[in-house]
């Protein structure tokens, strides 16, 4: 069951680009797989299913059950098709119709982008069991236990880290580089746990120092094709740290947090990236950030939340869309990961959380509309956008009044009821001259 062109014109709006035929007749295995796909994220859509399963229940004027139970979701799959384009949903989503030849070109290049990836997560795969293999080590080391030197003899262990290990031998001090003094069986222990990582992870360890190289290549070569994957990296690895795409590739993670400068008296403003937990999030109140990876590293876009006071204004935004305003209620406090029971990943539990007043619009406005001035104002270090104004990875921004103004007008054009609330007025009026004088421009 298909109906030719609105199912083209559903593929163009999702990007599902791929060699569909010419006229009605289109391929079947190409629409199949489309629905199949459209399928697995209806299954993901809560809410959707709760609204589906009311055509059956007697939630609607409808007898359910004189209707095809559709177990399948396939019949959902083809009224959303079909709906989208004969009520125009597609109306305020930007898309780019593109021709045989783009649509071929975009498919080569997707293809490249996933086998880079691959390649990429290959490179991480190492670059993590090499992390845990030299943690591993310091754990079965201590400071007094005997090591064998193949020069020196045996010694006792001062100190020891991931990089180096200290050891005292009867002749000299040394310290050695751990990895490759175990790896290439300079240094050797009697303990049977060594032993044992040492069988099984020496060739990881004997590599130390090209597993990171590997992963920073495939991290350049991968960055310039992300456009073309459905699931973006949250962050890329070069130099063996941990970087966010910025107007120039600027490291992320090792900045050391500053407090926001503020002109007293003055809210600033902040842009929340929030993805799939904006739904959770507003519904509680609140925004919520790790203290740090689960490798103990903090980044900046999370500790950014410990700027943030009474009355600042933030500005959230999820899946393409400004869904919200919302004014701070307190400075952050700690605390516990309120989703940590429906997040499939393992995840951090100690963090921060910011109290917010929510106002959902209800008429999100699209932020790819904006992209000029995207750009124009995030010509610096960490801004939430990038040098083409698209969305950087990343969660809590600052974001200049200038910009957080022109927002806010152009969410008052499709909600002109924020227009009552007073804390926005500043925003609503601001002129260029006067933003100048705010603390976070």
């Amino acid at each position: 069951m298909y109906k030719a062109n609105q199912s083209k014109a559903f593929a163009d709006c999702v990007e599902f680009y791929d060699d569909w035929g010419t006229g009605d007749n289109i391929r079947l295995d190409i629409y199949y797989r489309m629905c199949d796909e459209l399928v697995a994220e209806i299954n993901k859509n809560e809410v959707l299913l709760r609204l589906n399963n009311r055509r059956y229940n007697g939630g609607l004027d409808v007898d359910g059950e004189k209707m095809h139970p559709d177990l399948n979701k396939h019949i959902l799959a083809f009224d959303i098709i079909y709906c989208c384009t004969v009520y125009d949903l597609f109306d305020g989503i930007p898309y780019t119709r593109r021709n045989a030849k783009e649509k071929q070109f975009y498919l080569s290049e997707k293809a490249k982008a996933e086998n880079l990836r691959e390649l990429y997560n290959q490179a991480q795969e190492e670059m993590n069991l090499l992390i845990d293999t030299r943690a591993s080590l310091v754990s079965m080391l201590a400071c007094g236990d005997e090591l064998t030197h193949k020069k020196y003899g045996v010694g006792i262990v001062e100190s020891v880290d991931e990089d180096y290990i200290v050891i005292s031998f009867k002749e000299k001090e040394a310290k050695l580089g751990l990895a490759v003094s175990f790896s290439r069986g300079i240094l050797k222990s009697d303990k049977v746990e060594i032993n044992d990582l040492l069988e099984t992870r020496r060739d990881i360890l004997n590599r130390y120092d090209s597993i990171p190289r590997a992963l920073e290549m495939a991290a350049r070569a991968l960055e310039p094709y992300e456009d073309y994957l459905e699931n973006r990296c949250d962050n890329l690895i070069i130099n063996n740290r941990c970087w966010e795409r910025g107007s120039a590739g600027e490291k992320c993670s090792e900045k050391i947090f500053v407090s926001t400068e503020r002109t007293e008296g003055h809210p600033l403003t902040f842009y929340c990236s929030q993805g799939k937990y904006f739904e959770p999030e507003s519904e509680l109140g609140l925004i919520w950030t790790p203290l740090h990876t689960h490798d103990g590293r903090s980044l900046y876009y999370w500790d950014n939340i410990m700027s943030a006071r009474e009355g600042d204004i933030i500005i959230h935004g999820s899946d393409g869309y400004i869904r919200a305003i919302s004014r701070v209620k307190d400075s952050y406090e700690d605390a516990i990961n309120p989703f940590k029971d429906w997040e499939e990943d393992d995840c951090v539990d100690n963090g921060r959380k910011l109290e917010c007043d929510y106002t959902v619009l209800n008429n999100p406005i699209a932020i790819d509309k904006y992209r000029e001035d995207n750009i124009k104002y995030s010509r610096v270090k960490y801004a939430p956008f990038d040098k083409n104004g698209n969305g950087n990875s990343g969660y809590f921004f600052d974001i200049d009044p200038r910009h957080a103004s022109i927002f806010v007008k152009g969410i008052l054009e499709k909600n002109p009821e924020v227009a009552d609330l007073e804390y926005l007025q500043w925003l609503i009026n601001m002129d260029n001259e006067e933003v100048n004088n705010y603390g976070n421009v």
